[in-house]
């Protein structure tokens, strides 16, 4: 389910965005406003999504390193301590 779902999003992302080519961003979220508000989803709720998905997609959040990071400040605090 998971991968149809993803997938599902990606290819509605990508008709999303093949609307916003077509016309202008504004006809694209008119065009899909009611489904969006038949899903309880405001246009700036689907702005703030889009917007999260590029920076997630272009490296802005790497959950990976921020974990080592955080690992390595805690060795480096309980190390200085008992030293």
């Amino acid at each position: 389910m998971t991968i149809l779902g993803t997938a599902r999003e990606c290819y509605e992302n990508h008709q999303y965005d093949k609307l916003v080519e077509k016309y202008d961003e504004h006809t694209a979220q008119t065009l899909i406003k009611e489904q969006l508000a038949e899903a309880g989803i405001g246009l700036s709720d689907f702005n703030t999504y889009k917007r999260v998905k590029r920076s997630i997609q272009n490296g802005a959040l790497n959950v990976k390193k921020a974990h080592k990071e955080a690992l390595e400040e805690a060795y480096e605090a309980i190390t200085h301590t008992y030293a």
